[in-house]
């Protein structure tokens, strides 16, 4: 559920739904928790796979930042979330049917998964 520029009550149900493990999008990036492990923040290329770079996954990875933080002061509910819990950073190409994360930061350490074409 996109909750970008929601009327308050479209933002409330998002926020209830991510609270209950489903997915939500804010500014192009998707939250979603795991259960009590943590909460994945993705973040998706522009580009076709095969000209994305490690580069445009770790200013995708820092925007994500950004906007956790953003929808951290936004919600209290997901600012709670948020602060408990391991954040993982996913650098993802949707192609339609199905994503791959290409790059992720886990603990501060980012990784280049992306084997077919050098980070």
């Amino acid at each position: 559920m996109d909750i970008t520029g929601a009327n308050p009550a479209r933002f409330e149900l998002g926020i209830r739904l991510f609270l209950e493990g489903r997915g939500v999008a804010y500014d192009e990036v998707v939250f979603w928790k795991d259960g009590d492990k943590a909460l994945h923040v993705n973040s998706y290329s522009d580009w076709n796979v095969e000209n994305t770079t490690s580069d445009m996954a770790r200013q995708k990875i820092e925007r994500s930042k950004t906007v956790l933080q953003e929808l951290s002061e936004k919600s209290s509910e997901f600012s709670e979330v948020a602060h408990r819990l391991p954040h993982a950073y996913y650098f993802c190409d949707d192609h339609g049917s199905a994503g791959r994360a290409l790059a992720q930061e886990l603990n501060g350490e980012f990784t280049w998964l992306y084997s077919s074409h050098p980070g």
